[in-house]
This record gives structure tokens, sequence and C-alpha cells, in this order.
């Protein structure tokens, strides 16, 4: 939904540095799925849209197995988790999903960044 797509003015700081696809839909994504090297992939966030929710229900498309068919082999698959109902589950036997190894790795960060300001508050 429009309510979580990037601002102008990310899009503007990252312009140039890595090539960035807003994709929502199916065939936008079918489309552009054998040139990504990394996937993410987010869920609807409640607590974002609040109200709005509510009055107008978000079109989702949901992440399945078919859209991995014309996927480079080297494929990254993230999202921040938890999920919802936008990433099938059978996605997670697959050599792409990331997304395990990636919230493993936010826990290494987190603990190097506590340690470090506890440290300096000592």
């Amino acid at each position: 939904p429009p309510e979580l797509k990037m601002k102008n003015d990310v899009l503007e700081k990252i312009k140039g540095k890595i090539q960035f696809h807003n994709l929502t839909g199916k065939n936008n994504l079918l489309k552009i799925m054998p040139r990504l090297d990394i996937l993410y992939l987010i869920r609807i966030q409640k607590e974002r849209l609040g109200v709005k929710l509510k009055e107008r229900p978000p079109q989702i498309t949901i992440f399945t197995p078919g859209f991995l068919k014309n996927a480079k082999p080297n494929l990254k698959i993230l999202h921040c988790l938890p999920r919802t109902r936008e990433l099938d589950r059978r996605i997670d036997k697959t050599p792409f999903a990331y997304y395990f190894e990636q919230a493993k790795n936010g826990l290494w960060i987190r603990m190097a960044l506590l340690e470090k300001i506890l440290k300096n508050t000592q």
C-alpha cells in the first residue's frame, strides 16, 4: 500500500548507489525476478497503518515458491520477521531463504552493540 512505500527522500539518498525496485503486484515481481540478487520482503505493519488498515485493507501479494522458477541461483530472500501472510512457509525450505540467518546475525550485532555501550558507560 502507498503508506508503506519507501519515502522519496530515502530513495534520493540511495539513487545511483544500488538499483532499487519498489514493487507491488505479482506481474511486476515475476518480470524482475530473474535480475534480483536480493529480495527484501516486508510485512503489513498494522502498528504503522492504524485505523487506515481497517478502512482499506491492503492488497498484498503472497510470495510463494512459484515466484522462484526464474530466480538466480544465488538469490537471497530477506524479511524482517515476524511474518504474517505475505511469505509462504514453503520458502523456508529453499536455498533462497536467508531471513533466519539475517535474524541470527542481527542478534550478534545487537549483542556486540550492547557490550560496547555497557563498556563505555563504566
